[in-house]
């Protein structure tokens, strides 16, 4: 999963990875030079002000809030809704459709895990995965039509998912033989 799959699932968002989106910068990595980086402070400070952001942590009684519009952290849902209609930021990498897209995968992933078949193939064929490049090694001459589906077996595969994974197997080891 990359950076912005992670983002894309977090629950909350704080006002130094929305800066750095703001500015284009993939948070945590590189920083925004100052020039940009107090144009997006001043954007969500303004936002927050115009309550078209909640900050998350803070309530409006807080004197800090009142003062700074500060707050801990922040929505992405409404962040990038913010952004996309007044247009703030050219540079911010995601849309609504990213997250619409992002919740449906990972619903869908979540609907996958319920399933116990799923979970042991996939278990099993991590297994077969890590111990391939030792049991090659020990295996020089084994074929891959015939040895090889036979010792995938013994982790527990039938003829079918024996032959599933091997094909995961010649997906990531080209000189798979």
């Amino acid at each position: 999963m990359d950076w912005k799959e992670q983002l894309l699932l977090m629950p909350l968002w704080t006002r130094t990875e929305v800066i750095d989106l703001l500015c284009g910068y993939e948070p945590d990595k590189a920083r925004p030079n100052d020039v940009e980086k107090k144009a997006a402070e001043e954007n969500i400070r303004r936002a927050i002000k115009a309550e078209l952001l909640h900050p998350i942590g803070k309530t409006p009684d807080d004197t800090d809030f009142k003062m700074y519009g500060s707050g801990e952290d922040l929505d992405p849902l409404e962040v990038v809704s913010w952004v996309e209609e007044r247009m703030v930021s050219s540079k911010f990498p995601f849309t609504m459709k990213d997250f619409e897209e992002a919740v449906q995968s990972d619903a869908h992933e979540n609907k996958l895990n319920q399933s116990n078949y799923w979970k042991n193939f996939k278990k099993m064929t991590s297994d077969v995965v890590k111990q391939y490049p030792s049991w090659r090694q020990e295996n020089p001459k084994a074929n891959k039509t015939e040895v090889l589906p036979e010792w995938i077996k013994t982790f527990g595969a039938d003829y079918r998912e024996a032959e599933v994974i091997k094909k995961i197997l010649s997906d990531l080891f080209p000189n798979l033989y």
